[in-house]
């Protein structure tokens, strides 16, 4: 599943809330999302959701623009997702 998210002009976060500003697409593999943000914007995508313990986020891996991020249950993947301003959809 492929979620198109904002086109905004990469910004520079302060908090966990503007996560959102950050990814630009999500898709769900699963357990596994794959977060694509603006260019060098994934280590800090990965660093916000390693640090959020109410994800449940096994780890993450970043490169320049991809975060892949690996949850420990279905639920976990759907809040993540909505953490970061996706849209969960429907259940598959």
């Amino acid at each position: 599943m492929t979620t198109p998210l904002s086109s905004a002009p990469h910004p520079s976060p302060r908090n966990a809330a503007e996560a959102a500003g950050l990814v630009i697409r999500a898709e769900q593999a699963r357990l596994a999302l794959v977060l694509h943000t603006r260019p060098g914007g994934a280590r800090y995508l990965a660093s916000l959701l390693d640090s959020a313990p109410q994800l449940e986020i096994m780890g993450c891996l970043a490169g320049n623009d991809v975060v892949l991020a690996v949850c420990r249950t279905w639920h976990g993947a759907r809040k993540t997702l909505r953490y970061v301003g996706g849209d969960a959809g429907p259940d598959r």
